[in-house]
């Protein structure tokens, strides 16, 4: 990826062309399809990819298409979640699902399918995960691509409004094979309506709603006359191109429910943002920053630490700026010998060929997870991610590294109090503040509880309630 200003860039041209044509009227029948096309034209924008089943591709998603396949031949599943690997967990030997992990106690975790997209190509071993009807999402691609090759493929779709998306894409100068994704769309929403006429849920859950598998699912659900409910998973703001519509896209593959971490996230979905009914989205926190404030960690190694040195700084990255990132730091701990720093990546089974040297660790292993790294930590440092308001639950203040004015593009608008949160571009702008900076615990804490609501057991029981059906 290329990392000049492109992100900020691509949101304002996608912002232009939607004021610009009128992207509602781009549909097949009465599907509307901008909601389907605008992720994957943002993400070709930004870095050069789109759908693409290539051969290596296809050959990892049959290697773990069939894994838990006999937990689809039960037709007595209340619900469905659909989610993926990076949500997983490590507590007390048991894998859970950070986002959902609460709903699966609270509904059953037995009245559950899971359909989990296995991020890296790889699944976890079944019996060690707390819920375990679990079924690769690889399956539903497999057959969506064998029904492309000996039906879709064929097909002649008629899209009304082509010349609109014709359009859009010459103002983009992008190219992306539409008919591709519309037709592999097409196939996983047929497959979507044959499970789920066969197991008849009641809701179905979804982590992360524009992905296209997620999409078609939302899309097959709501042709079945399923409530479908979507779980945030990461920063929702006025720049997510995937959560802010100026139209209305009401026949689509938008959620119909949304739960956020906490009453902030609500604001983004009033009168002005058609991408839901601010009434539809409930504040219900979060299981996992719960669950880890309450556990006891072992602390005997890091209690060594923290008598060495000043203070303990712990660092989450993102793949898409790891290495930039990882770089700026190492001339930090290189230069900083009064602090201890902790590096943890976004992919921990990613080959970094990083040495650990006398106040920096690369933590890799699956029980150290960047939530558990918080509860010991002084002071966390990122670029972009989101784990910068998670810290905040924890009474642990951010250092946002500006690279290519990220920081401030995600989260300046958020996170604009100097008592929690401060922007450096520079290593001795960090160093600086790192040595010098006095903040207050205790009101930290308290200031989080704007972002993610307290007793998530509570909000989710009654957010379903409200639902209801």
């Amino acid at each position: 990826m290329k990392l000049n200003n492109d992100y900020e860039f691509w949101i304002n041209k996608i912002y232009v062309v939607e004021q610009k044509y009128k992207t509602e009227n781009i549909k097949i029948g009465n599907l509307q399809i901008w909601p389907i096309l605008k992720p994957q034209i943002f993400r070709k924008g930004i870095n050069n990819k789109e759908v693409d089943l290539n051969a290596r591709k296809k050959l990892t998603i049959l290697k773990t298409a069939f894994f838990g396949f006999k937990n689809l031949l039960r037709k007595d599943y209340k619900y469905v979640l659909f989610t993926d690997t990076l949500e997983k967990r490590l507590i007390n030997g048991v894998y859970v699902d950070k986002i959902a992990q609460g709903i699966l106690d609270e509904l059953g975790k037995d009245n559950f399918l899971i359909i989990e997209k296995p991020v890296h190509g790889r699944h976890y071993t079944i019996n060690k995960c707390q819920s375990n009807q679990i079924v690769s999402l690889n399956f539903f691609y497999v057959l969506a691509e064998f029904l492309y090759l000996i039906k879709m493929k064929k097909v002649n779709l008629k899209i009304e409004g082509e010349d609109i998306l014709k359009n859009i894409l010459k103002d983009l100068n992008v190219d992306i094979d539409y008919r591709y994704i519309l037709k592999v769309f097409l196939s996983l929403v047929k497959i979507f309506e044959n499970l789920f006429k066969r197991i008849r849920p009641k809701y179905i859950f979804i982590t992360c709603y524009y992905s296209l598998s997620h999409q078609a699912a939302i899309y097959a659900a709501k042709r079945k006359k399923i409530k479908t409910i979507e779980l945030q998973h990461g920063i929702i703001n006025e720049k997510h191109i995937a959560y802010n519509f100026f139209k209305d896209f009401k026949d689509s593959v938008l959620p119909e429910h949304l739960f956020v971490f906490g009453d902030f996230f609500k604001k983004f979905f009033d009168n002005g943002n058609f991408f839901i009914k601010n009434e539809n989205v409930y504040s219900v926190g979060s299981y996992y920053i719960e669950k880890i404030k309450q556990e006891k960690l072992e602390d005997n190694i890091i209690s060594k630490i923290k008598k060495s040195y000043k203070r303990i700084i712990v660092i989450s990255s993102q793949e898409t700026i790891e290495p930039i990132l990882l770089n700026f730091i190492i001339k930090i701990a290189q230069q900083d010998k009064r602090n201890f720093y902790i590096f943890r990546p976004r992919n921990i089974h990613k080959n970094l060929k990083i040495k650990d040297f006398e106040n920096f660790y690369l933590s890799l292993g699956e029980d150290e997870d960047i939530y558990k790294l918080l509860k010991v930590a002084d002071i966390h440092a990122t670029v972009y991610s989101t784990t910068c308001i998670e810290s905040l639950c924890f009474g642990v203040p951010n250092i946002m590294i500006n690279i290519n004015n990220l920081s401030k593009l995600h989260f300046g608008k958020i996170l604009n109090n100097e008592n929690h949160t401060r922007y450096v571009s520079t290593v001795e702008e960090f160093i600086n503040l790192v040595n010098k900076w006095n903040f207050n615990k205790e009101s930290i804490i308290k200031f989080s509880e704007y972002f993610y609501k307290s007793n998530h057991k509570l909000n989710i029981r009654n957010a379903i309630n409200q639902i209801g059906g």
